[in-house]
């Protein structure tokens, strides 16, 4: 049974919002339903989002249904569905009628959907006029199209030119005649920070979906190009016509990140210790086990899934140990991290130079290419001069920044006072700047527990297992052993729905019910416990 082979395409992601490929794919679906006697082609060839008048279609879905012919596996009797001849292409006559003849010269048939029309095995002389005047009509549109695109752009850079800000799609954080959302940018800015400190695409949407509902709709690829629209700064084109909602300086310290395509070790998921609890036995990451009536646990996730055969870790360490000890001993991290991120005076003008440089260079880059393409042209020649001579400029302006570097501001105090901020508020942007920086904390099956900064009263401890009495872990630290509470003990949550009780019977002014409370010898032992901390 002969194939039916479906080729849709249409040039622009706009399109792809709208009905051109749910229409194209009905046409195709309908047609095969009215012809039982072919049989859907299982494969699928698409061009979506690609232009069919400079024949990048050619490089991708359609070049691959050609292949697909010359090499057999489309052949003779089979036949090319398409909506209109211009979905096969919109470039100039000649080279349209030589795509065709390739197809037909193969004895497979093509089918235009729109108009009903059959071209092949031979097409008939009636219809060759027919074709060439679709074609050049085709072509004309899009040249058209082009021409019209070229001057409303034309027209745009000119008022940009004046300091006028043109009437163009603006990124989310600019209202359409150029002013600021100021919700949005700040949420924005706190992107910039969050990708500086080494966050994922994902991870940023996620916040910036809870900061504000107007990012629901984004996908995380956009993410990536909001962070290098130069808009960002002010931009567009060469023209700064836009308030700026970052400062340079950050946002050249992002495109670096990425032209550096740094990654965290361990790209942080949803809770805070993720990638920085290592096993000290075997080096893999620790893994949080969801524990339904306990605190929340870590172990070993070779041991998870490989069993002893890989690691003989099998000590689990409460969550709340663990944070408490990296609370304890991540400053110093955190420390190294502001200062990798802080600049001096002199630093950030370097980040911002080098960054324009970047810039420059594959402005100069991208006509190269072009002079390649097209030859010499006056216009290519007056650009590269101008970007050559900018270049220049700018070589000269890092030759003569002098070495400002002083002692760093970021003490420790300040990291201090940082990290427990971000505990609060940003917990996932703390966990990446120590990722950032290293820091981990290795746990051996004996229960010890060593971070990799120094100088703490945690730095190297020992976790020795769960005093139910007082309902707290303990560890030992230096000679000394420490006791961390559990929260979420048992009576611990009944001396609070006591305390609730008798707090709401003293504001009815109810004092004659309460009751001596006799205390156990087991409460006796906590409360002295807690007095000593």
């Amino acid at each position: 049974m002969p194939y039916a082979v479906g080729y849709a395409r249409f040039s622009s992601t706009k399109q792809g919002k709208g009905s051109s490929l749910s229409r194209q794919q009905e046409l195709i679906s309908e047609w095969i339903e009215n012809n039982k006697g072919y049989q859907i082609y299982p494969k699928k060839f698409e061009d979506l989002g690609r232009s069919a008048s400079k024949g990048d279609h050619l490089k991708h879905g359609f070049g691959k249904l050609l292949e697909a012919i010359e090499q057999g596996e489309i052949k003779e009797g089979d036949v090319i569905l398409v909506e209109a001849i211009d979905r096969i292409g919109r470039l100039p006559e000649m080279q349209m009628i030589s795509l065709i003849d390739q197809i037909v010269s193969a004895k497979v048939q093509i089918i235009t959907l729109q108009d009903g029309c059959t071209y092949g095995p031979i097409i008939k002389s009636e219809q060759i006029w027919s074709l060439v005047g679709k074609v050049q009509q085709a072509y004309m549109y899009s040249a058209s199209l082009s021409e019209r695109v070229k001057a409303s752009y034309k027209r745009r850079e000119a008022l940009a030119m004046n300091g006028i800000i043109p009437k163009r799609r603006t990124p989310i954080w600019l209202n359409s005649d150029g002013t600021v959302k100021p919700d949005i940018a700040e949420a924005m800015k706190g992107a910039f920070e969050d990708a500086l400190s080494g966050i994922g695409e994902r991870r940023i949407l996620k916040r910036l979906i809870q900061s504000n509902t107007a990012f629901e709709t984004i996908n995380p690829s956009t993410i990536r190009r909001w962070l290098t629209n130069r808009i960002a700064i002010g931009y567009w084109k060469d023209y700064k016509i836009y308030p700026s909602i970052v400062s340079d300086e950050l946002f050249y310290q992002v495109q670096k990140r990425f032209n550096d395509e740094y990654k965290p070790p361990t790209a942080p998921r949803t809770h805070f210790l993720s990638g920085l609890i290592k096993c000290g036995d075997c080096g893999a990451n620790m893994q949080v086990k969801i524990n339904k009536n306990s605190p929340f646990t870590m172990r070993c996730t070779t041991r998870c899934v490989y069993g002893d055969l890989r690691c003989k870790n099998s000590k689990s360490f409460p969550v709340p140990v663990l944070l408490h000890v990296c609370y304890d001993t991540a400053t110093g991290a955190v420390e190294k991290a502001m200062q990798n991120i802080e600049l001096s005076s002199s630093q950030k003008k370097l980040i911002v130079i080098d960054g324009q440089l970047r810039d420059v260079g594959e402005k100069i880059n991208n006509i190269v290419q072009s002079l390649e393409k097209y030859g010499p042209l006056p216009e290519l020649d007056r650009k590269i001069v101008s970007l050559s001579e900018q270049r220049n400029k700018l070589e000269r302006e890092k030759l003569l920044i002098t070495n400002d570097t002083v002692e760093n501001v970021s003490k420790y105090d300040t990291a201090w006072d940082y990290q427990h901020e971000l505990i609060a508020d940003h917990p996932m942007r703390l966990n990446a700047l120590l990722q950032s920086s290293g820091y981990q904390i290795d746990c051996y099956s004996g229960g010890l527990m060593v971070a990799n900064t120094s100088g703490n009263d945690f730095s190297k401890c020992v976790y020795e297992g769960y005093n139910r009495k007082i309902q707290a872990y303990k560890i030992s630290a230096r000679g000394n052993v420490h006791h961390i509470t559990n929260r979420d003990g048992s009576l611990t949550k009944e001396r609070l729905e006591r305390f609730k009780t008798m707090l709401a019977r003293q504001r009815t002014g109810d004092t004659t019910t309460f009751k001596a409370i006799e205390t156990s010898a087991a409460e006796l032992e906590m409360y002295e416990f807690y007095s000593t901390i």
